[in-house]
């Protein structure tokens, strides 16, 4: 069926909703080493959000975090337009997986490599910052902020780093999403910029930051001491529990209110009328107006097939295939049998009074 076009440059949500399903598919089946390469890129892409967000939001006030959440869209975009691997995003493939292309051990071995190799991505552009001399810039300022923030991060509550993960990974989705009805470069930066700037501008949480903030923040303790503000910590403990407990999150922000959300509106089939005898065509078949896989109309076959006869025709039962001497009208002559087959004397012409 051909569809009505709206007259906008973008593709329609159900057009979005196939893409985001073909691409999971695509992305399940990529080398591990593919997956690898692309997700340590994207560790890296989502560190230099990160820096670039610490940088502005040195000081405190609602402008600067606004701007630093401006400036952490940055590290999304790289990863979106260069092409990367990120776990958050990738947590769209539970749409593939719903609608049966991808299997469930595809899923956990995609997310599970990207998420490994994000880290490794993440933590070495945290050892990059921590020699680059950049902590010393503004006088320490820059370190100390890194540092507080990887203590904030790594002191977060379960259900409190659980509900920051959430919030987190739908904005991060829906701008994904977004990008994915977007034909140029102009429309994925315009309509990704506001929902990632969501991530910084209200502290929430995402877990390929916190894989970057958090070492970082404890490199820069470890080998900076004199950058950590009085009463500030950052422990490995505090940083595991609270990265978990984001993960999860993450995945159910993604996963369920994003791309399980929208496969329901978009791509579940419909459900089957009860009483139904056989169900309605579909896929090939529909396309092809009931026709079989050889593009015949299985209600007008050769007539010559033997699975085309009529058991009524006479070409296939001839009443003068036999002789009348054996048989006669369908029975015995009729010293046997009368009127077909009922006794003499209680045919219907032969009733009793």
């Amino acid at each position: 069926m051909r569809e009505v076009s709206s007259g906008l440059d973008a593709y329609s949500p159900p057009e979005i909703a196939q893409r985001v399903e073909a691409f999971g598919v695509a992305k399940s089946a990529a080398p591990w080493w593919q997956t690898f390469m692309l997700g340590m890129l994207a560790g890296g892409f989502i560190g230099l959000g990160g820096l670039y967000y610490t940088f502005m939001t040195v000081g405190d006030g609602g402008w600067q975090r606004l701007a630093g959440g401006l400036v952490l869209s940055t590290g999304y975009m790289l990863a979106i337009l260069a092409g990367a691997e990120v776990f958050t995003s990738n947590n769209l493939l539970a749409m593939a997986w719903a609608s049966r292309k991808v299997s469930s051990w595809r899923v956990l071995r995609n997310w599970s490599i990207v998420l490994c190799a994000n880290a490794v991505g993440a933590v070495g552009l945290a050892v990059i910052f921590l020699i680059s001399g950049l902590p010393l810039a503004e006088d320490g300022a820059v370190g100390e902020r890194a540092v507080a923030l990887a203590a904030h991060s790594s002191s977060l509550g379960a259900m409190h780093a659980f509900g920051l993960g959430v919030l987190g990974n739908l904005f991060v989705c829906l701008a994904v999403w977004v990008s994915m009805a977007g034909r140029s470069v102009t429309d994925k930066v315009v309509g990704t910029i506001l929902p990632l700037s969501a991530l910084g501008a209200l502290g929430l949480e995402h877990v390929v930051a916190s894989l970057y903030l958090i070492p970082r923040g404890l490199l820069l303790q470890w080998l900076n001491p004199e950058l950590v503000p009085e009463g500030v910590e950052v422990t490995v403990a505090g940083g595991l529990f609270s990265v978990f407990f984001v993960t999860l999150g993450n995945i159910f922000g993604g996963s369920l209110m994003v791309a399980l959300a929208y496969y329901v509106t978009y791509l579940r089939p419909p459900p089957r009328s009860r009483g139904t005898a056989s169900p309605e065509p579909s896929g090939l078949a529909a396309a092809s107006g009931g026709r079989d896989s050889a593009g015949t109309d299985p209600a007008v076959t050769d007539p010559a097939s033997p699975t085309n006869s009529d058991p009524t025709d006479s070409s296939a039962t001839d009443h003068g295939a036999t002789d009348n001497g054996a048989t006669d009208n369908g029975a015995t002559d009729n010293g046997a049998t009368d009127n077909g087959g009922e006794p003499p004397g209680l045919g219907r012409d032969d009733s009793p009074p």
